[in-house]
């Protein structure tokens, strides 16, 4: 009989008693005493047992004391092997062994005899089963991961193994020596405790392992990144899990890096609402020193996920102007100024009059509403509502409209003939806004004696009765205090008829003329036959000219383009240009259509070698751009007609953004399919490029209910490359969903889409992405973002130069061997997207075959996708496009290569002699300046206050001042409204203030939100004063009618020829005031530049630090006329910040794009030259600064 015993309290009693019968056999006793004995065991004497006996002692038991009982004389204990440790033990029937666990030695055979019967036990040293692991006892497994659990069992006997899942038998293992459990495919299932249970003679161990199911943190929703008003009390920034992590996550809040706990300024809380879990952080009180980077942490031992919040303070927009009652003479021009102050600055305003939407401003923000000529009509209540994204403002405006007085008579009165002494009441009617005052006068002496009526609002009526004793003459005056005119007068001229008595001889009846009043009608007789014969003269003018209309209008009905059936057959000769209607008096010239190689046989446009096309297009705007409409049209007629049943069906209905954009069959992109039916469908077509057929994928802006299959035609087609070509909201109305991530990680449809980078710039973006399948082990697909926002909706840049640049960047990254295809895509997908597609490969055509044809090429990609190319004045657009693609490229080039360019530069073109600068600069300067775009500088009211006639700036982007009521013009000043290379509206240019303007210039610096100032003239250069002085002396004041300026102080820095002043200037009528940062730079002269460039590399920090400290106040930059030093300032600072982000600089363009927001930007050849020398100065001093 076996026991098995712990090793805290192992006893074995071996009692054994043999029973012999008195006449045959004796009685046996065989007892083990162990230490920790607890319980007795008795071996029987019988035939079955006398050797079968085995006992298992544990290696831990002190002593074992061994007594064999039985018959006196005839008992006797021993061991086999002389084993035993005493050498006499047959005579001796009890043994006691000590230190039993110190060696094996005692492991032996004992016999117990008496007489002829025995009793052997064969005693063994064992151990009971002690196990020990190599992994913590608790672990936490991933979904559908393995997991291995290894031990060691040290036991003897061997120990039989068992591994249980929450006490049930599951798993067994045949090593019992390193048993180990391995579980692969780890499921919720399979969560529990794992035991080993290890047992043997001696006894048994266990031991148990927790394994539980890790789940990852997973943030599913938070806040986005934003500005807050000022005015918000607390914001609280929120996450939300979309699970419970175990174990338990961790949460950490930072702020620009820097942990935060809970504070005054900060409470951080969690809670669980619906089985969800929540972390926040309050942020108790909104200040802007609380404005920054804010991240949280959620993290577990399985992973870290993190989510950012960039926090800007701002405000709502903020009435800069008193509004109220505006008051304009009718005919003059009225302007309401909807200046505001906003952070963020306004995303649009709305005007409205009489609660009436003005449709035609709905575009964007218009910060001026103008109406010339204003009419009575125009007279009500205005609106204009700026907003930004915290909300909106409505500031009113009551326009009023006064009419000089005019008088309302229907005849004319200046001659009256009456009867003397008669009564006769002379009536004065008057009309104006204000209701005019009337003054009746007589030889000088003004009458009192006179009644008013009034009519209405508008009219007052006066009479004057008199009483006729002899001619006289009676003046009415009208007028009003609205303006120092005397008013208008009318003169009655009263002739006295006196009766006259004539003795005759017959009859003797005397001759009485009329008592009553004679009005004669004389002149109105001939007034009225004066206009009877002109206007018999108009209609028969106006009739002929008709005709000739009529006739003119025929022939453009009957006329078309000719179908040659040779190039040598276009002429002069053969017709006239077609008349247009809006041309109908211009003189007739000889069309000519294209370049004699430019048309087939069958009168479609074929291709046009590189070097006649600036002659094409010429050609093609001449006469009004009459040869670009007769192409469209052609374009219009011969469009294709497909089929597109996919995108029609009612599955699919939903998915497409504009029910006239067809989705052609033929050429759609197929998605793979899904579960449900129609779900390959996506509205999307190949278009072919110059190097394959399906070298673009043209795309619709992504609605909210096809981001997923966006995604996924992304990933299925391995579009690295993305060209948008519109922004999310346009005019208040959405054309775009915004279908990528700006920070952190999203899954869309099973597509992980992860931000990597964003690089904002003024004109475009270049957002990078990563895609991954969830399930997915491979690589990642890395997918470039394009955004262009410079691009309305179905017009077209104000010039090409910034898409030009903005398709270079795409192919910086998009080479022209790339396999996979380009998404492109605006709102519609075909006008934007077609015009830049076509671009795209005409340009390469240009550069691979020295020739284009932008007509078939659009022709042509209508056949994939209708619409391509969707307005004239996009396809006109395209032209352009092509041909300043072709002449300027505008490639950047690298910073190091900076240098080597300038070289190169320097070189003298052997064919032209000219150098490289020459020639650029001579190309910067080319080009037809419409003088239109300066017609607000050249009005006879603001002529004057122009330094140089031809510097003036555009009306599209020139700073606009408050309007002063009555005052025409008093919104003018010479200053432009500057991009940087990465931000908007950074940069004010204008030219140096003429004593005329000092108070327009200051009230500029207010109502602009000006701050810093930089003056690179001096006042007096060449003995020419050159700037008004528009500051005081030093502790001085500076009245003005709106503002006062006082000077504070200044600083000459001799090194950098910098003299430093604090200007504090008031703004009277809103009683605010502010300091200005004052920088005259005294070290540059117009005919010379600078011999030391540091006091002009530190002027460009200091405008860099300012822009960076508060974007909403812009720099205002002046020179003498605000286009050659300040051109060269605002060169240097946008291509440094060109490096800055993108380690590319590219002086060309960006002059480019500097005089397209001011005229005449970088005055000569000089400047440009010193631009390039002095960017590579600038550059190697920064780089020196940094290292």
């Amino acid at each position: 009989m076996e026991f098995h015993h712990s090793r805290s309290s192992l006893s074995f009693i071996l009692l054994l008693f043999l029973s012999i019968h008195q006449f045959s056999y004796s009685t046996l006793q065989f007892t083990f005493i162990s230490e920790t004995a607890t319980k007795n065991a008795t071996y029987q004497y019988n035939s079955t047992n006398k050797n079968a006996n085995q006992l298992y002692i544990s290696n831990e038991t002190s002593f074992l004391q061994i007594e064999c009982m039985g018959d006196a004389n005839t008992t006797s204990l021993y061991c086999q092997n002389n084993t035993c440790p005493t050498t006499v033990i047959n005579m001796s029937t009890n043994l006691r062994i000590l230190q039993l666990n110190s060696s094996h030695q005692y492991q032996s055979n004992y016999t117990c005899r008496s007489g002829v019967n025995n009793i052997t036990v064969e005693v063994l040293i064992g151990r009971i089963p002690v196990i020990s692991i190599a992994n913590q006892s608790t672990i936490f497994v991933p979904k559908n991961g393995s997991f291995v659990l290894q031990t060691k069992v040290n036991s003897l006997p061997e120990a039989a193994i068992q591994w249980y899942l929450n006490s049930q038998k599951n798993f067994t293992t045949t090593n019992t020596t390193f048993p180990l459990l391995q579980i692969d495919s780890f499921n919720s299932d399979l969560v529990g405790n794992y035991t080993l249970v290890a047992s043997n003679k001696l006894g048994s161990s266990s031991i148990t392992f927790v394994v539980n199911l890790v789940i990852a943190p997973a943030i599913i929703s938070h806040n986005v990144s934003r500005s807050y008003p000022i005015e918000y009390s607390n914001v609280t920034l929120l996450i939300e899990l979309d699970n419970t992590p175990i174990p338990s996550p961790t949460v950490n809040w930072l702020f620009n890096s820097n942990q935060l706990m809970s504070s005054a300024d900060y409470i951080l809380s969690n809670y669980t609402e619906d089985g969800k879990q929540y972390y926040s952080l309050k942020i108790v009180s909104i200040t802007r020193n609380l404005a920054g980077n804010y991240t949280v942490e959620v993290m577990n031992i399985f992973c870290t996920r993190s989510s950012s919040f960039v926090l800007t303070i701002g405000s709502i927009p903020v009435n800069r102007v008193l509004n109220g009652d505006l008051t304009y003479l009718i005919n003059s021009t009225a302007t309401l100024c909807c200046a505001n102050t906003a952070d963020p600055p306004v995303e649009n305003i709305m005007w409205q009059f009489n609660n009436e939407s003005l449709s035609d401003l709905d575009n964007g923000v218009n910060e001026t509403l103008i109406i010339p000529r204003v009419q009575l009509s125009d007279a009500g209540q205005y609106t204009c509502t700026p907003s930004n994204v915290y909300g909106s403002i409505t500031i009113p405006f009551n326009l009023i409209i006064h009419s000089p007085p005019v008088f309302n008579h229907t005849k004319d009165l200046t001659n009256i003939v009456i009867n003397t002494i008669d009564e006769l009441n002379l009536t004065c009617y008057a009309l104006g806004i204000p209701i005019p005052q009337i003054e009746w006068s007589h030889d000088n002496e003004v009458l009192t004696d006179v009644m008013f009526t009034t009519s209405g609002a508008t009219q007052i009526m006066s009479t004057l009765t008199v009483y006729v004793i002899e001619n006289a003459t009676y003046t009415c005056r009208a007028f009003s205090n609205i303006t120092s005119s005397p008013g208008m007068t009318q003169t009655f001229s009263i002739t006295a008829n006196y009766t006259v008595y004539v003795i005759l001889p017959t009859p003797t009846t005397p001759v009485i003329p009329p008592v009553s009043p004679v009005i004669p009608f004389i002149q109105d007789s001939l007034v009225f036959t004066a206009l009877f014969c002109v206007a018999i003269l108009f209609m028969m003018c106006l009739a002929i000219a008709l005709a000739i209309v009529c006739l003119l209008q025929q022939r453009l009905r009957t006329m078309k383009i000719i179908e040659l059936n040779s190039p040598q057959e276009l002429s002069h000769n053969l017709e006239m240009t077609i008349i247009h209607p809006n041309d109908k008096f211009q003189t007739l010239v000889p069309k000519e259509y294209a370049m004699l190689d430019s048309l087939s046989e069958s009168g479609i446009v074929i291709d046009v070698k590189v070097s006649e096309i600036a002659k094409y297009i010429e050609n093609l705007k001449a006469n009004d751009k009459l040869g670009f409409s007769e192409q469209y049209d052609i374009l219009r007629q011969k469009a294709p007609e497909h089929d597109s049943t996919v995108g029609d069906l009612q599955d699919n209905i939903s998915k497409n953004r504009y029910k006239n954009i067809y989705c052609y069959d033929h050429s759609r992109v197929k998605l793979t399919p899904l579960d449900d039916t129609h779900n390959d469908f996506i509205h999307a077509n190949f278009v072919g490029g110059y190097n394959h057929e399906k070298e673009y994928i043209a795309t619709q802006g992504p609605l909210e209910n096809t981001v997923d299959d966006m995604w996924r035609m992304v990933w299925e087609y391995k579009c690295s490359s993305i060209v948008m070509l519109t922004k999310c909201m346009e005019n208040l109305k959405r054309k775009c969903a915004l279908y990528w991530v700006e920070e952190g990680r999203t899954v869309f449809f099973q597509i992980a889409v992860t931000h990597i980078s964003s690089l904002h710039l003024v004109d475009y973006s270049i957002i990078k992405l990563s895609l991954q399948p969830v399930d997915y082990t491979g690589e990642k697909l890395q997918v470039s973002l394009f955004q262009f926002i410079s691009w309305p909706d179905f017009g077209t840049p104000d010039s090409p130069a910034a898409l030009l640049h903005f398709r270079n960047k795409v192919r910086d990254y998009h080479p022209y061997n790339s396999i996979n295809p380009m998404v492109v895509h605006c709102s519609a997908g075909v006008g934007r997207s077609g015009t830049f597609i076509a671009l795209d490969i005409e340009l390469q055509k240009a550069s691979m075959e020295d020739k284009i044809n932008p007509f078939t090429r659009v022709l042509e990609m209508r056949d994939s996708r209708n619409y391509l190319v969707q307005t004239e004045s996009q396809f006109i657009f395209l032209h352009d496009a092509i041909l300043e693609g072709i002449l300027f490229g505008y490639e950047d080039t690298t910073v190091t290569e900076l240098p080597i360019l300038i070289d190169n530069l320097l070189k003298i073109d052997p064919d032209v002699k000219k150098t490289g600068f020459e020639l650029d600069f001579k190309a910067l300067t080319s080009g037809k300046i419409d003088t239109r775009q300066f017609s607000d500088g050249n009005l006879p009211v603001n002529i004057g206050k122009n330094r140089s006639t031809h510097i003036l700036p555009f009306n599209k982007n020139r700073v606009k001042l408050t309007m002063m009521p009555g005052v025409d013009g008093s919104d003018y000043i010479n200053a432009s409204i500057i991009d940087s290379y990465a931000f908007k509206h950074v940069f004010i240019s204008t030219q140096a203030p003429m004593d005329s303007t000092i108070c327009d210039f200051w009230r500029m610096i207010f109502e602009r939100n000006v701050h810093t100032v930089i003056m690179l003239c001096n006042l007096i250069e060449h003995k020419t004063e050159v700037c008004a002085k528009y500051w005081p002396e030093i502790g001085d004041e500076l009245d003005l009618d709106a503002v006062t300026i006082t000077n504070q102080g200044e600083e000459q820095n001799d090194d950098l020829k910098i003299l430093e002043r604090d200007l504090k200037v008031e703004y009277k009528k809103l009683k605010s005031s502010r300091v200005i940062k004052h920088y005259n730079f005294q070290g540059w002269y117009d005919n010379r530049f600078p011999e030391d460039l540091n006091g002009l590399i530190e002027l460009l920090d200091i405008a860099n630090e300012c822009n960076n400290e508060d974007k909403r106040a812009p720099i205002l930059v002046h020179c003498s006329t605000g286009v050659g030093r300040t051109g060269v300032f605002c060169s240097l600072y946008n291509s440094i910040e060109q490096a800055t982000f993108e380690e590319c600089v590219n002086l060309f363009y960006v002059i480019k794009k500097l005089r397209l927001q001011r005229i005449h930007t970088i005055q000569s050849l000089q400047q440009y030259q010193f631009c390039y020398q002095a960017l590579a100065e600038c550059l190697r001093a920064i780089e020196e600064k940094d290292s």
